[in-house]
């Protein structure tokens, strides 16, 4: 009777065995959003004429929505409203606007054209934000004194564009990503437990690998000889943008003054690695970092 039994119901037993094996490997991803490496997208795209790249959860769950889509959604809008290159873009709109007459901008648009104002007042001149141009951004207010004040913000676009494009992943419940656009980095949550992300830094002369970092939840800028990292991408494409054409010996003192709280990699002309003490935490040493 007991040999009838097993023998009869043997594929029951089977498909529930099944099942549950099924269930198991699926849990990891169905609870917190984010699963195995192999559950991640490898995607390519482009925006600011640039390449954008990386790898993303393969979806947000909760709201059945791509995060490939959700990124190149954000992007092309950031796109339509930052680059001076796109007929009828925001910025190319402000750089037709007429000759002093006060012209109402969008906030985001406000906000941005604020921090652009802010890195040109500390650059020198280097982080360009033209005379002539009047901004008023708490009330949202733009005009400029002649035709040749234009803005171009070209040095700090990509790195604002990848802290929305996350912001708003974060919105959707994506819990891993690793962004990249035009060089500007951020690092989403892990890649795998107990993981970080890996970005290479490559020498811009021989094109060798000099050093490679890991990063959890922080953004990064690699830009001609430098790297820099810092909380948001913002902030370290500006700064990138700003060390890269000072001469090396000036390049640490003006973090220093003003960005005592950035870490940067500097590629000296003949090789030499050179770095604020924080670079250190970041960099991989050896396989299981």
């Amino acid at each position: 009777m007991a040999d009838t039994f097993r023998r009869d119901n043997h594929p029951l037993v089977t498909l529930l065995i099944a099942v549950f094996i099924i269930a198991v490997l699926l849990l990891p991803a169905t609870r917190n959003g984010c699963g195995p490496h192999e559950d991640y997208y490898h995607f390519s795209y482009n925006a600011f004429g640039c390449d954008v790249n990386g790898q993303v959860n393969v979806w947000d769950r909760a709201n059945r929505v791509s995060p490939v889509t959700v990124i190149e959604s954000k992007l092309d809008s950031m796109v339509v409203m930052l680059d001076a290159t796109v007929e009828n873009s925001g910025i190319a709109q402000l750089n037709r606007c007429e000759i002093n007459k006060d012209f109402t901008i969008p906030a985001q648009l406000a906000e941005v054209l604020r921090i652009a104002q802010g890195f040109s007042s500390i650059s020198d001149g280097i982080f360009f934000f033209p005379d002539g141009v009047t901004l008023d951004s708490a009330n949202r207010k733009f005009s400029r004194s002649n035709a040749s004040a234009m803005i171009n913000l070209e040095e700090l676009q990509c790195g604002y564009s990848v802290d929305k494009t996350i912001k708003t992943l974060r919105e959707y419940g994506t819990s891993g990503a690793l962004l990249n656009v035009g060089g500007n980095y951020f690092a989403l949550g892990r890649p795998e437990k107990n993981r970080k992300w890996h970005i290479d830094v490559h020498d811009p002369q021989s094109n060798a690998v000099v050093a490679t970092l890991k990063l959890v939840n922080k953004a990064c800028t690699i830009d001609k000889n430098v790297a820099v990292i810092g909380r948001n991408a913002t902030t370290t494409d500006a700064v990138a943008s700003i060390i890269c054409k000072l001469p090396d010996d000036q390049v640490f003192e003006f973090l220093k003054e003003y960005y005592p709280g950035i870490d940067a990699l500097l590629i000296t002309d003949n090789g030499t690695l050179k770095m604020t003490d924080g670079v250190e935490q970041y960099l991989v040493t050896n396989k299981i970092d």
